[in-house]
């Protein structure tokens, strides 16, 4: 909890609620946009600062396993970039990357890097 008050002291009431919608439309933007890459779906676009992200492999006949192993290797590739850092998650037994927002710094020029890195990743 001393995280909480501390944030609220510094901030206020009305400065955490900004960061809130701040971080959750910046989830949203990142979701959105990345889902909207050829070979990605954005499967989760939430109210609050997470989402989902699956990468398909383009092949012919792809299986569900095949899109799993894309979505992890695409993961992988972003986070070995160092422009941003994303997590797997499987959902309703689907891999997925994980969309987190929460930081207070976080930037429109961060979410324009993550998803040119996302955009690299994935072409490749």
């Amino acid at each position: 909890w001393g995280e909480v008050v501390a944030a609220l002291r510094e901030l206020g009431r009305a400065g955490v609620a900004e960061l809130v919608e701040r971080n959750s439309r910046q989830a949203r933007e990142l979701v959105t946009r990345i889902g909207a890459l050829p070979h990605a779906r954005a499967v989760a676009v939430s109210e609050i600062n997470q989402g989902l992200v699956r990468f398909h492999d383009p092949a012919p006949g792809a299986t569900d396993m095949d899109h799993d192993r894309r979505t992890d290797a695409v993961i992988a590739a972003i986070n070995a970039s160092g422009e941003a850092y994303f997590t797997g998650t499987t959902w309703r037994g689907t891999r997925c990357m994980r969309v987190s927002v929460s930081n207070w710094r976080t930037t429109a020029a961060d979410v324009d890097r993550a998803v040119a890195a996302a955009a690299a990743a994935s072409a490749g």
